[in-house]
């Protein structure tokens, strides 16, 4: 699963991650999945909930047994195809992934997060501007970060960074 560009449903098109939580802008792409055929959108599932994974702990590519048995089942499929469109599954295995991995990495059990995750639906390009401003600000605001380019895990900070390679 991938926060930094295209995910399973859709883009990430604004973050900002400080140390103990994070705030993302996603846009859902139901139409993108509607058009996926069966197997992509077994392949997808699997990618996101493997059934194998390497040594490292990354999905294994699934075999076409593997495929093959969501695809043969219209039901599973038909709610899989439903899971890839919404972004609350998204919310789910994401916060569920970095919620395991940080347990792992301080030899911890149990709940990780204070609360569930919280959506604003954003309705217009306003919406969007004004939500992006905020996270795009969120540092500085917070005295984490003087300004937009010492704003680390930012996608304002990629954007300034990007702006001042393409301009040298």
């Amino acid at each position: 699963m991938r926060v930094d560009g295209e995910a399973v449903w859709g883009t990430v098109t604004c973050q900002a991650i400080p140390s103990n939580h994070f705030h993302l802008v996603l846009r859902s792409r139901p139409d993108v999945v509607a058009a996926w055929d069966d197997s992509e959108v077994a392949r997808r599932w699997l990618m996101l909930c493997p059934e194998r994974r390497d040594k490292n702990g990354r999905p294994e590519e699934p075999s076409e047994f593997e495929l093959n048995h969501i695809r043969k089942d219209k039901a599973r499929l038909k709610i899989i195809r439903s899971r890839l469109s919404d972004i609350s599954w998204w919310m789910r295995l994401l916060s569920q992934n970095i919620a395991q991995r940080a347990n792992k990495e301080d030899g911890e059990i149990g709940k990780f997060w204070q609360a569930r995750y919280r959506a604003v639906r954003l309705l217009d390009e306003t919406d969007i501007l004004a939500c992006a401003a905020y996270l795009d600000l969120n540092p500085i605001r917070a005295a984490l970060a003087e300004t937009i380019e010492g704003s680390g895990f930012t996608s304002a900070q990629k954007r300034a960074a990007g702006l001042v390679a393409r301009t040298g």
